[in-house]
């Protein structure tokens, strides 16, 4: 009984530190003002506890993005559940309005392979993507089940391929306030995106072509 309730303590410091850094990173998501001093008082722990569950913030925003992606990709599942054929404009919306009202899930997944994977160790890695490996495969059954002409895994592919997509789009629509007030130029509009509408363009695109070659 007491080995199970120290479990139990250890649990619970465990999900007050998540619940204090995704508190902090929902308000501002940004990596570089995220730091685990803020995180401890938020918390009402000495820092010296955070780093006992978390070694980097690194590591601690990957766990924030594993909690943050399981809750994505369980409202995909539902909406996905709801049956029928689905046309490759609705999957492609479907994706792009619920990545573009969760702006800390966009910023996480754009952080995502360039700095939270390669600054964390290499066993936390592995785990992190047989994670993301076992729950994509599962939201892409429902998204094949939608799109007939997908052959078994790509739908998981889609997913993957809509990660590289926000990754390269969200950046450049969300440029520091020296570019964005050069980008007020007419003449340099085309450098301007639009998260939600280029990355739902994309992606519709994406499946467009796809479809096309099972017709060819």
């Amino acid at each position: 009984m007491i080995r199970a309730r120290k479990a139990e303590d250890k649990e619970g410091r465990k999900r007050t530190i998540l619940g204090a850094a995704r508190s902090i990173w929902e308000n501002v998501p940004s990596f570089d003002a995220f730091n685990m001093a803020d995180v401890a008082e938020r918390a009402g722990f000495a820092k010296g506890t955070v780093y006992i569950y978390f070694a980097t913030k690194e590591a601690l925003l990957l766990e924030l993005l594993r909690e943050a992606l399981i809750e994505w990709l369980d409202v995909i599942n539902a909406r996905l559940e709801q049956g029928g054929v689905w046309s490759p404009k609705r999957v492609a919306h479907l994706l792009s309005e619920t990545l573009d009202v969760r702006p800390p899930l966009i910023h996480l997944l754009a952080l995502m392979s360039s700095i939270l994977e390669a600054n964390v160790p290499e066993e936390q890695t592995l785990q992190f993507k047989l994670f993301l490996r076992d729950r994509v495969a599962v939201t892409g059954v429902h998204i094949e089940k939608r799109l007939p002409f997908l052959l078994p895994g790509e739908g998981a592919r889609v997913l993957v391929l809509c990660h590289a997509l926000v990754t390269g789009l969200w950046p450049m629509a969300s440029p520091p306030p020296v570019v964005k007030k050069v980008l007020e130029r007419p003449d340099l509009a085309v450098f301007c995106v639009d998260f939600a509408k280029d990355l739902e363009s994309a992606l519709y695109t994406l499946l467009l072509g796809m479809s096309s070659t099972r017709s060819a």
